[in-house]
């Protein structure tokens, strides 16, 4: 039977497929393997799919080896970057081979909340009981349409992933396992220093050289623009500093590489209604930065607008700030900018994750819409007519 067949079979008999990378069917902890043997074998450059399988001792063209691959794709753990052959992502990295103390159990706790379905479960169970084996298996058939077939396999994954990342723990009668993802994860405080990079200067505003490279008279290509939604506030203020220091430290120095504008509200220099200008650049920038970074309302509303247009979008945030739920699964760098002796180690690592998800979203010729985009998932029927970006 051929697999056109299959497929037809599987749709008649409503046992809908289940997307690997929505869904990997392996643990975090089988894909880290790939992971390790990329960066210890060939220094985390590009590697054929047959020399891994070779190493690992498994058939290139097996179900395993199919499986393993899938799901250090779905973890984000690893990137395709040509036909059957793969590299380290950073966040593999810092996985593999961390910098700093706590690196590695920060990556793998962000590894298995990649996947988009596998985040949504997590998400829905976050600070509930982990229902008996029957119940669960029966909520992911029902709740989440995983396969009859693959659920109990599905579920043990879950279990597996949240164990391997100190995700669950007993409740007080020591009868109920509960999934709480804020489990071991180290709190800062919501203080934070903001620390110039550039110790020739005095302020964080002083290194900011940057100007759009365009004006009334001349159009934009919004396929090179990237935008920032981000909170600025006053010029003196800690609001206006962070965002200078993301801006110079952070993005403007991935764009630049890459051949894109940065654009930030406050340093549009077009006449016109500033609102309108804002919108215009959220509907049409072909790339956008959301720092979430404050929990400021306008930069939400924005992200919101950004959403609503289905465009991709990459969201920053300083740790120690709460990601809300209803962003939660989008793509998150998350940036310790507290402690002096590791911020330059952290901004080289958030840089590298940045052109990764930016080259990602370049290369989606078919300008799909991302799957982490919350109304893709929960309204998949809304269509929206945007205006030409040129």
């Amino acid at each position: 039977m051929s697999e056109e067949e299959k497929t037809k079979n599987k749709r008649a008999s409503g046992n809908k497929a289940i997307s690997s990378i929505a869904m990997p069917q392996r643990t975090i902890e089988d894909a880290i393997q790939i992971a390790e043997l990329i960066y210890k074998n060939f220094a985390g450059q590009e590697t054929p799919l047959g020399t891994i399988a070779k190493i690992v001792g498994i058939g290139e063209k097996s179900t395993n080896m199919t499986y393993l691959i899938k799901a250090s794709e779905s973890y984000g753990i690893i990137d395709k970057t040509a036909k059957d052959k793969f590299t380290l992502s950073e966040l593999g990295r810092k996985i593999v081979a961390p910098t700093y103390e706590g690196e590695r159990e920060e990556a793998i706790r962000k590894a298995i909340l990649t996947p988009t379905l596998m985040s949504k479960i997590y998400s829905d169970y976050d600070k509930h009981p982990i229902p008996e084996s029957a119940y669960f298996i029966n909520s992911l058939e029902q709740k989440y349409e995983i396969p009859k077939g693959k659920s109990a396999d599905i579920k043990d994954i879950l279990i597996k992933n949240a164990d391997f990342a100190s995700f669950l723990s007993k409740s007080a009668d020591g009868g109920t396992t509960l999934l709480n993802l804020s489990n071991s994860i180290p709190q800062s405080s919501n203080k934070f220093e903001i620390v110039t990079l550039d110790k020739s200067t005095k302020d964080a505003e002083e290194v900011i050289e940057y100007t759009p490279h365009f004006s009334e008279s001349t159009s934009v290509d919004f396929n090179k623009v990237c935008f920032i939604i981000t909170p600025i506030g006053s010029d003196d203020s800690e609001e206006r500093k962070h965002a200078n220091m993301m801006l110079n430290h952070l993005i403007k120095p991935v764009c630049d590489d890459l051949g894109l504008n940065v654009v930030r509200a406050d340093k549009i220099d077009k006449s016109g209604l500033i609102t309108h200008q804002i919108l215009e650049h959220i509907a049409k920038s072909a790339y956008c930065v959301a720092d979430l970074s404050f929990n400021n309302p306008n930069v939400f509303y924005e992200l919101g607008v950004r959403h609503v247009c289905q465009l991709p979008t990459v969201q920053i945030i300083r740790k120690g700030d709460k990601i809300p739920f209803d962003v939660s699964q989008g793509r998150t760098i998350t940036i310790d900018t507290s402690d002096i002796y590791t911020i330059m180690d952290r901004f080289e690592s958030a840089r590298k994750e940045l052109k990764e998800h930016i080259q990602k979203i370049s290369n989606n010729i078919k300008n799909d819409i991302a799957d982490d985009n919350p109304i893709k998932v929960y309204l998949p029927d809304l269509k929206v007519n945007l205006p030409k970006r040129r």
